[in-house]
């Protein structure tokens, strides 16, 4: 469920974590060589990981880092200062704190910071994608509310405050989840993609 592949050859290295169940997503913080990954496994690099780990990329173990989610993790992303580690998925613990579908960890740690959505209900988070330029955490999936406020499937954080959502609400029609998001090189434009028909106050199908 998880190896490393040579660019040139398509050949498999020797670096095999050997993961019991699925893998969903990765964030790679190549300076301390950490491929922080995330999914549906309970081991991995040797070592009991509930759903989430850091594997070495050198010798593909699990490090000490182990924020044992209690559910799926489906979507990772490392902020700038690679001291944060943002999290979505279907949990609702995390880090050793109630996180429900979105948590920050600490990259160190392995402990769910400070910042909380405060989000109580809804299926997944699917995807994020973190602003740099302004530290928005933007997330999608299949959700109705976020913090207090309704935000159907798409909503954007301030990664300084967390709760509520910032006033960014593109709003798409609740029917399907938004699965996937990029954003542009010059942070000003991010591009939706999911089981949608309307979203941003246009009819846009699938894509956005």
């Amino acid at each position: 469920r998880i190896a490393a592949i040579d660019t040139s050859t398509g050949l498999a290295s020797s670096w095999n974590p050997n993961a019991n169940d699925v893998i969903r997503t990765f964030a790679l913080h190549s300076a301390s060589s950490t491929l922080y990954v995330g999914g549906d496994f309970t081991s991995i690099g040797g070592l009991t990981r509930n759903r989430t780990a850091a594997l070495n990329t050198g010798t593909g173990s699990s490090t000490s880092w182990n924020p044992d989610a209690d559910n799926i993790v489906r979507t990772l992303v490392i902020n700038a200062s690679a001291t944060t580690v943002y999290a979505g998925g279907n949990f609702g613990t995390i880090g050793g704190l109630a996180r429900t579908m979105v948590a920050a960890l600490n990259t160190s740690t392995g402990s769910s910071t400070a910042w909380n959505t405060g989000s109580s209900g809804g299926d997944y988070v699917s995807t994020l994608v973190l602003n740099s330029t302004s530290s928005i955490l933007y997330a999608g999936g299949s959700f109705l509310t976020m913090g207090d406020q309704t935000r159907i499937n798409i909503a954007a954080f301030n990664t300084a405050s967390g709760s509520p959502p910032t006033a960014w609400n593109p709003n798409p029609d609740s029917a399907g989840a938004v699965n996937a998001l990029t954003i542009s090189s010059d942070d000003a434009t991010i591009y939706a993609g999911g089981n949608v028909t309307s979203i941003g106050v246009l009819n846009r199908n699938l894509l956005a």
